[in-house]
């Protein structure tokens, strides 16, 4: 009827305005109203979608900050709350596909580069005779990469000098003493 009619235009108006200030929340509540009166149904599901996919889009753009840093956690938290909007969202899937991929190439990365300047730091210590610096320094590597064949090898050989320094210095302990006594 007529009066349904108007009663739908101005709400729908209501809507708009609603979603020009930035009022999702209330546009969409108010469109689920009017869908669930059952007024102008497919309108009204177009209008929710487009009302879902401009609270996405604005949520994206003002966080394009986070979304520009390596904060890959905070980010897919980001876009799981953002899936309350609209669950159903390929866009929201998409990025956070994305952004997981990412996120793994960038953790494989930084394993990349502790393993590399931890690897810089048991030659130090090798070639400085600090072998429980060294083992110290391999055991670090070894939680980050268990199956290194070049940390394993590495942790045998520093092992091995580590027991014949220990053995020098008590063959030198004893000498010491043995002269001590003779005087």
């Amino acid at each position: 009827t007529t009066q349904q009619e108007a009663y739908y235009q101005t709400e729908k108006a209501n809507i708009r305005k609603l979603m020009e200030t930035k009022n999702f929340q209330d546009a969409l509540r108010t469109s689920e109203k009017l869908r669930t009166i059952g007024l102008y149904d497919n309108e009204m599901k177009k209008l929710i979608v487009e009302i879902r996919k401009t609270w996405i889009q604005d949520e994206i753009d003002k966080s394009h900050v986070l979304l520009d840093s390596e904060k890959y956690e905070d980010i897919l938290l980001f876009y799981q709350g953002l899936l309350r909007i609209d669950n159903k969202s390929e866009t929201l899937k998409k990025r956070i596909e994305s952004t997981k991929k990412v996120y793994e190439k960038y953790k494989l990365e930084l394993k990349r580069e502790t393993l590399y300047k931890n690897f810089e730091k048991m030659r130090t210590f090798f070639q400085l005779k600090k072998y429980d610096k060294a083992l110290e320094v391999a055991y670090e590597n070894l939680a980050i990469d268990p199956y290194s064949k070049n940390i394993l090898k590495f942790i045998s050989k520093a092992k091995s000098k580590e027991e014949k320094a220990i053995f020098k210095d008590l063959v030198r302990q004893i000498k010491n003493s043995h002269r001590q006594m003779k005087e």
